[in-house]
């Protein structure tokens, strides 16, 4: 895989956890936008009719951050349901409780005894299961296997 994909992967583990708040805080701004309040004072009344919280739902659920952010989520969810115990376990060590800053990938599958040629194996699968499930597979087009 390519560092740049490999990168991207990484980048979405390790922000998997916070995805939940990323969701809300995204769904804050919208419901809650910054205004700039207008200096110009007077003119006209507006004919237009508005809908503000029904524009604001739709808004919120045509959101294209926010779905993206969800898909990611699922896509991760997904394939960390096809991992071993033992190789999720990792995973969730080095990234989701973000032990990388202390911890070596290696150092961690040498304290829970995974053996590290079967674990690369399977986290090489892994990471193209993420990239499939998000369809992003035209990363991939052209790579060294």
């Amino acid at each position: 895989m390519k560092k740049l994909t490999d990168g991207i992967i990484d980048k979405m583990l390790f922000d998997y956890p916070k995805i939940d708040e990323y969701v809300e805080k995204r769904r804050e701004e919208i419901e809650h936008p910054w205004i700039e309040q207008d200096e110009n004072v007077g003119g006209g009344k507006s004919n237009k009719i508005t809908n503000p919280i029904e524009s604001m739902i739709i808004t919120i659920d045509e959101d294209r951050i926010i779905r993206r952010l969800v898909e990611q989520k699922n896509a991760i969810y997904t394939a960390c349901t096809h991992l071993k115990p033992e190789y999720l376990s990792v995973i969730r060590r080095y990234y989701f409780y973000n032990q990388a800053r202390f911890k070596t990938l290696r150092g961690i599958l040498r304290e829970q005894n995974v053996p590290s040629m079967s674990f690369y194996r399977a986290f090489a699968a892994f990471k193209h299961e993420v990239i499939s499930n998000l369809e992003l597979e035209f990363l991939e087009f052209g790579e060294e296997k």
